[in-house]
């Protein structure tokens, strides 16, 4: 398992985040100040992967997963969150609109995050 440094207060870092169990994930990123609310919507084998650069007050995650998630929580406090579609077809929605390439997520402190992410490669 893997596990945030005790000093992540927004110092620099980079941390990847592997698990086949969606309450594992929910906890380990409740350690990265995040209020996470993960729910595997789908039966089957879990392959989630989360990659997190944190600088300062800006933070960038890359999120894959091999089975439909509906990602709520709340982003935590000073940060500034990017989230970047990298897969060609829309693999994710925010707030119920389907994400693409051409288009970029920028979430202030303390605003809910909607994220549905259907099966992607």
């Amino acid at each position: 398992m893997t596990s945030f440094p005790s000093r992540f207060a927004f110092q620099p870092s980079v941390v990847q985040l592997r698990s086949q169990d969606i309450d594992e994930v929910n906890h380990l990123l409740s350690q990265s100040q995040w209020q996470p609310n993960l729910v595997q919507l789908e039966p089957g084998l879990l392959e989630h992967h989360y990659l997190i650069a944190q600088l300062g007050g800006i933070q960038f995650a890359r999120v894959t997963v091999n089975l439909p998630m509906l990602h709520r929580s709340g982003s935590p406090d000073r940060t500034l969150t990017f989230a970047l579609p990298l897969s060609p077809d829309p693999a994710y929605t925010w707030c119920g609109f389907p994400l693409t390439q051409c288009q970029i997520i920028v979430l202030r402190a303390n605003r809910e995050v909607n994220l549905l992410g259907r099966s992607s490669s």
